[in-house]
């Protein structure tokens, strides 16, 4: 896997119109995230082919990205993040 994108603690929120929240995948807790089934690459997800990240519930939330030739990082879809004030 390479590097992260994103540093431990840190969310990114692109305004590329996107609008896509980054998380460092270290970051993520436990087995809050499931495969949809839809992970491509040689050695880990190439998030080529979309979102391919669930929360428990079942709701795809993100995109994970963790093959070797991408930067690590969880993309979430906007409308799947709350911010807390």
């Amino acid at each position: 896997m390479a590097a992260p994108s994103v540093p431990h603690g840190r969310l990114i929120k692109l305004g590329d119109g996107s609008n896509t929240v980054i998380a460092n995948p270290g970051d993520i807790v436990g087995d809050s995230l499931r495969s949809t089934g839809s992970d491509n690459g040689c050695c880990g997800s190439d998030g080529l082919d979309g979102p391919n990240r669930a929360c428990i519930c079942g709701e795809v939330v993100a995109t994970e990205r963790s093959d070797c030739w991408t930067a690590a990082e969880v993309a979430f879809l906007i409308q799947a993040v709350a911010e807390r004030t």
